[in-house]
């Protein structure tokens, strides 16, 4: 049991020193050589802690300034801690209390990523701070694939920018939606062309994310657009048969006013261009659905709600 508890610490504090080197753009094979770096340049650690976010307190926004964030999380801590433990805590240097708080957020997404992949499936959080933070370490798994030569880098750029901001609406699709949308492949032939656009770039655009994530979002309008061009190409179709079917109606009414033409118009007319009204307005209908639950309809749907 002892031995799988060192595994486990040794496997998060190289998972939590990972993140640290790729965030902090230095290589660090350990927690300690974080460490030794916080501690020999603090001012530094700090800056850089603060321009790669990656000090969020619970609570907190992820684009809350280092120290407000600091503050936040000294009044957390001291609502569940120890009094021993504070008065440690309380004696550390700034850059290690954010070291150590930095380390304490990271251990439960160690967790979450080793369940989701017991599991064979993708965490969903409803917590922003959880969120960043399991994004950063995908993203420094990322970075270690495509070092690898495990991951293209044009696919990984693009992985980056549909998590951007920008594209923050495609998180509004229900869970349902996504699983039958899976289930019938409909992402394969979208996802080769969002690949396609993001190809186009050059290398050095690509490292740029507002770059890629610029060329996605006007992949993603441009797909919404062919969608409202189909969806506006049915209604015309369909508004034209509607005003056929009512021309007709207006003839059959104006010929059962005159006497001599009502015995050959029969009683039936009426009826046949009623049901051929109601025949056309359902695969109108039906025409329309089947759109709107293709994958760019359900985004289109996605970003105007």
């Amino acid at each position: 049991m002892w031995e799988f508890k060192s595994f486990f610490i040794i496997l998060l504090a190289q998972l939590v020193a990972d993140v640290f080197s790729h965030s902090l753009g230095e290589a660090f094979e350990s927690l300690i050589d974080v460490k030794n770096y916080a501690d020999l340049n603090p001012e530094r650690f700090l800056a850089s802690v603060d321009a790669a976010r990656l000090f969020v307190a619970p609570g907190g926004s992820v684009e809350e300034p280092l120290a407000d964030a600091l503050n936040r999380y000294q009044r957390e801590i001291e609502t569940w801690r120890s009094e021993e433990w504070l008065r440690l805590y309380a004696r550390l240097p700034t850059h290690l209390r954010v070291f150590n708080g930095i380390t304490e957020r990271l251990g439960p997404i160690y967790h979450l990523l080793e369940n989701s992949e017991e599991m064979k499936g993708h965490p969903l959080m409803c917590l922003e701070q959880h969120a960043h933070y399991f994004k950063l370490i995908s993203s420094t798994n990322s970075a270690r694939l495509e070092n690898l030569g495990l991951l293209d880098h044009r696919t990984r750029a693009l992985i980056d920018a549909l998590s951007s901001r920008r594209l923050q609406w495609l998180g509004g699709l229900p869970i349902a939606t996504l699983a039958r949308l899976r289930q019938d492949n409909e992402h394969v032939a979208f996802r080769k062309r969002l690949k396609d656009a993001v190809g186009q770039l050059h290398d050095s655009m690509l490292s740029n994310i507002d770059d890629v994530t610029a060329e996605s979002c006007h992949e993603l309008s441009s797909a919404i657009a062919d969608y409202e061009r189909q969806l506006k190409g049915v209604q015309r179709r369909y508004n034209r048969m509607h005003g056929q079917t009512a021309v007709l109606a207006i003839a059959a009414a104006g010929a059962a006013l005159v006497p001599a033409l009502a015995p050959f118009l029969g009683s039936a007319a009426p009826f046949a261009l009623a049901a051929k009204y109601g025949r056309d307005k359902v695969e109108e209908l039906a025409e329309k659905r089947c759109l709107s639950q293709s994958l760019i309809g359900v985004l289109a749907t996605a970003r105007e709600s």
